[in-house]
Parts: C-alpha cells; sequence; structure tokens
C-alpha cells in the first residue's frame, strides 16, 4: 500500500498549485471557494 497524499484538501491556499491550476483556467480562488460551497450546498 502506498499512500500519496493524506490531506483531503492538499495546498488549499491562494499560492498552491491547486489553486494555481484553476486560475489558469480562468477561474479566480475565490471563485473556486464559491464554487465549491455552493456545490455542497446544492
Amino acid at each position: 500500500v502506498i499512500v500519496n497524499e493524506i490531506n483531503t484538501m492538499p495546498g488549499f491556499t491562494p499560492i498552491s498549485m491547486y489553486a494555481k491550476a484553476w486560475e489558469a483556467t480562468g477561474i479566480t480562488y475565490t471563485d473556486l471557494i464559491t464554487e465549491l460551497i455552493e456545490g455542497v450546498s446544492a
């Protein structure tokens, strides 16, 4: 068994690669957070 990442939300800061990858697609960090929150409540 190999565990690569135990954190379910790795690097979830405005300067993380996750946020930067979404920003490269045109979605800002703020918009990403909003989409994730609204998606949970839907």
